[in-house]
């Protein structure tokens, strides 16, 4: 996977220049009630997009959690009608020249809102999600394992090319409590 020079250069400013948020630790157990407010950030391109639809579905029978969708307008026709409630969408006049997210009222959305957890369902690095995550003070960040962006997440899911991603999805789901 090649990772554009632009994110790159991007990633090393932000670790020079930005603070760590420091959040006390969580401890997961079989006692735990899972997370009750998530928030997934969605692939947006129609491969990844339909294969995570299909587990997106699946979060309408859990009623006691909050959940809710993050995911690039272009991707948003991949994902159920009856969840569009739960969305938040940016294009790409929301993004600046880096391609870091600029618009206020969809970083206020976003932020508002204290989430548990924290999970990137983009197998692809895309600047304007991994900045939000970034700059998110959510205990719990789960992710799939990349080289470049290896201390964002809490936990990392290797990605593996002999597996279903949907096998992937429910190491996911069995750390949220989801199943």
């Amino acid at each position: 996977m090649k990772i554009p020079l632009r994110f790159k250069c991007l990633l090393i400013w932000h670790k020079v220049t930005k603070k760590k948020n420091k959040s006390a630790l969580i401890k997961i157990s079989d006692q735990g009630l899972g997370a009750n407010n998530i928030l997934f950030i969605l692939p947006s391109d129609n491969v990844n997009a339909q294969i995570t639809s299909y587990f997106v579905n699946q979060d309408l029978i859990k009623k006691r959690m909050t959940i809710y969708y993050f995911v690039h307008e272009k991707g948003l026709k991949y994902y159920p009608e009856k969840l569009r409630s739960s969305f938040i969408t940016y294009n790409e006049d929301d993004l600046n020249w880096w391609g870091v997210i600029i618009n206020h009222s969809i970083l206020e959305r976003i932020k508002s809102i204290s989430y548990d957890a924290l999970v990137d369902l983009n197998q692809k690095p895309k600047p304007a999600e991994k900045f939000l995550i970034m700059d998110m003070p959510t205990k719990l960040k789960i992710g799939f394992h990349s080289i470049i962006l290896e201390d964002l997440y809490n936990i990392t899911i290797k990605k593996d090319s002999s597996s279903f991603l949907e096998k992937q999805y429910s190491i996911i789901e069995r750390i949220l409590g989801l199943v």
